[in-house]
């Protein structure tokens, strides 16, 4: 139809949404999705894939840093 859900990307990298992944694909929806509506089109996919190659390797770091720190408090834990 021209869309992927979340469900359709986890079934595509052959994932469970409880994989070391699931920080990562979530990060792609809540960025990628324009529509807010729970569905990539490839306009949102390509738009976001061009905007992440053009980072440089800190600002690769600094944008994972940010996905895995899910309570926001500036460190890591074990539990994230």
């Amino acid at each position: 139809n021209g869309f992927w859900t979340k469900a359709e990307v986890y079934r595509l990298v052959q994932e469970p949404p409880q994989s070391m992944m699931a920080p990562l694909i979530d990060a792609l929806f809540v960025l990628a999705d324009r529509g807010s509506d729970g569905n990539l089109s490839f306009e949102d996919f390509v738009v976001s894939f061009c905007s992440y190659c053009a980072l440089g390797k800190e600002e690769v770091l600094q944008f994972l840093f940010l996905i895995v720190d899910a309570d926001r408090n500036g460190y890591i834990t074990k539990d994230e």
